[in-house]
């Protein structure tokens, strides 16, 4: 089949960008992104489950002093004998449902403590509640009530999404942590459980302090648990500085970080982009001899490009499903043998971008295991058509574009060549979901061209929306704050309208 040309779309696009900005002029925002709203906090279907009440995350101010969140309920880790963390859980207020203690407690900050397992109760179905799909340019949903859900996935209910765009989805709940397989857990809400990532199950497996939550993967991540440590330098969101939130490593323990989620095809499971947790292992990195950097931006830097392999890491399933659900709508060999390949090359990216993350500050480390479970197919051409248009033909083109032109003003060697070869590939990818939905488009009706219509209107919409962190000095190779921005205008002006209408006619 004929294949759609991106490259040269691409080029063109990065070098008005560079020409432009090198004269401290930026693009003007198009009507393609019109309407996109500024990004409030990395929620995601996790948090929305546990529906924390608002003035149970009250902030604790740097003006209370250090020992304000401690003095101000009394400390379970110290009764235990054990150390506690910096940032002792205050005034816990323990999360009932139906009548039952879940275990989980919302502390004075916002960061959530999971005091004992509990099989977590359940409301479902919501009596009265109905969700609604279509507005804002969202495509046609999954379901309109809980009940909807109930045969689709385990603990089904019906949530809508968390981008512009209404859209509604069949999320799972859960009861037990052997629900959630290896390395999560179940978390109980308010309403129901909801599988995290976790590395305790409580804190009678903490040396120092809880089982705390954290921000997994800042700016498109999801609530994770974690033992507190001597070296915690927050809390949670409410203990950093604004824009920034609280995440985890296992070198620093959990710190305060700028959004740092890096665009590709992301992997998401009931509404929620996945990511696995990041574990001491060195056959992901070789050895790298560190660069030498301002003490500032090493940690930044390398924390960067770990969130960039954790989602190229995630890559390798989102593609792995893509054949799936190319060979349930009958696509030719074409699409399959690149979807294969595409998947073989996020491997590559991902170890090029933990060694980057090792060039930074020396230390080795790579993913654990990513949650698959809940994962579920679509067999429709409108929905995988509709999730290409997203996926690709907006995040990955604009991904392809991002490094293209973070490649060209990088100083470092190492840095440019790691970019130069995850552009061509992001290239690829993106011009393969252009051809999918134009393959889509050929054989479908009047229902498959409209899902693809909406999907374009959500994309846009979401990827205006996203966060972009705090500026960095572009030499580094990162593009961040308002350069991104402004590139992200420059894509949808320059790449992704004229393709769109193009394809559309």
């Amino acid at each position: 089949m004929k294949r759609y040309k991106l490259h040269d779309l691409l080029r063109a696009a990065a070098a008005t960008f560079l020409a432009a900005n090198a004269c401290g002029t930026a693009t003007a925002p198009t009507d393609a992104g019109a309407g996109a709203q500024t990004d409030t906090g990395a929620d995601t279907a996790a948090d929305a489950a546990l529906d924390v009440p608002p003035d149970a995350a009250k902030e604790v101010g740097p003006d209370a002093g250090p020992d304000a969140a401690a003095d101000a309920a009394p400390d379970v880790a110290k009764d235990t004998g054990k150390p506690a963390g910096p940032f002792s859980c205050a005034d816990p207020q323990p999360i009932v449902t139906k009548g039952v203690d879940t275990g989980v407690d919302v502390c004075k900050n916002g960061m959530l403590r999971r005091r004992k397992i509990v099989q977590c109760p359940s409301i479902l179905p919501e009596v009265g509640k109905t969700c609604t799909s279509g507005a804002g340019g969202g495509p046609p949903g999954q379901c309109t009530t809980d009940a909807d859900c109930t045969n689709k996935v385990k603990g089904g209910h019906c949530e809508k999404s968390l981008g512009p765009g209404d859209w509604c989805y069949c999320a799972s709940s859960c009861e037990t942590d052997a629900d959630c397989g290896a390395g999560s857990v179940c978390l109980c809400g308010p309403k129901f459980g909801t599988c995290v990532a976790a590395k305790c199950t409580t804190g009678d497996d903490c040396t120092v302090g809880d089982c705390v939550s954290y921000v997994n993967n800042p700016g498109c991540g999801s609530t994770a648990l974690v033992c507190e440590s001597g070296n915690d330098a927050c809390g949670s969101n409410a203990d950093c500085k604004p824009g920034e939130e609280c995440t985890w490593s296992s070198s620093k323990g959990k710190y305060c970080s700028p959004p740092m989620c890096a665009i590709g095809r992301p992997f998401a499971v009931a509404g929620q982009w996945q990511t696995a947790p990041l574990v001491d292992r060195s056959d992901w990195s070789s050895p790298q001899q560190v660069a030498d950097l301002d003490p500032s931006l090493r940690s930044r830097l390398a924390d960067h490009w770990r969130a960039a392999a954790q989602m190229e890491h995630a890559s390798v399933a989102a593609f792995a499903r893509l054949t799936l659900e190319l060979l349930a709508i009958g696509a030719p060999p074409d699409l399959l043998i690149r979807a294969q390949q595409a998947g073989i090359d996020e491997v590559d990216h991902a170890q090029a971008c933990f060694a980057l993350a090792a060039r930074c500050d020396g230390h080795t480390c790579g993913p654990g295991a990513l949650r698959v479970g809940g994962a579920v197919l679509d067999a429709s051409l409108a929905g995988i058509a509709a999730a290409a248009v997203v996926e690709g033909c907006v995040f990955e083109t604009c991904a392809a574009l991002e490094a293209r032109v973070a490649a060209a003003q990088a100083t470092d060697p190492a840095v440019r060549r790691a970019l130069e070869a995850i552009a061509e590939d992001e290239a690829r990818h993106a011009e393969l979901s252009w051809d999918i939905v134009r393959w889509s488009l050929g054989q479908g009706d009047a229902d498959v061209r409209a899902a693809i219509e909406a999907a374009f209107a959500r994309g846009i919409a979401d990827l205006g929306a996203g966060d972009t962190g705090a500026d960095i000095e572009p030499g580094h190779g990162v593009l961040a704050g308002e350069p991104l921005r402004r590139l992200r205008r420059h894509a949808l002006a320059e790449i992704i309208g004229p393709a769109r209408r193009r394809l559309l006619g």
